[in-house]
């Protein structure tokens, strides 16, 4: 009974994580909107391509996104012996996910709030 309570907090800390990285999933349509309003063609060229490297990074970071819920999907199905093993790269992973999340949200809002 001792090693199922650490397996079951391993398995709330990934749906944990899951809710998390769906939650950010869901704001990128958000902030895509938000970048198409905030600039339009006649805008300076140079507006236009940060514009375009925003898109960019918010469709990698969306498929980031998808492929970390994934992995987050089949860790849960794990034997616990071989979630363990993978438990520093998922936590790492989500954390670096986090913070460039994070990063990129800043960005885009304080451009498009600059571009207005």
């Amino acid at each position: 009974m001792e090693q199922e309570s650490p397996v079951l907090d391993l398995h709330h800390k990934i749906a944990d994580w899951r809710q998390e990285v769906d939650a950010c999933r869901q704001q990128f349509d958000d902030l895509a909107g938000r970048l198409v309003r905030a600039v339009d063609s006649r805008q300076p060229f140079e507006t236009r391509v940060r514009a375009e490297r925003f898109q960019n990074q918010l469709i990698c970071q969306k498929e980031v996104a998808d492929e970390l819920v994934h992995d987050l999907k089949q860790a849960r199905k794990r034997p616990a012996a071989e979630m363990r093993k993978t438990w520093a790269r998922l936590e790492d992973r989500v954390q670096t996910f986090r913070q460039l999340f994070f990063v990129l949200k800043r960005d885009l809002d304080r451009f498009a709030h600059t571009v207005h």
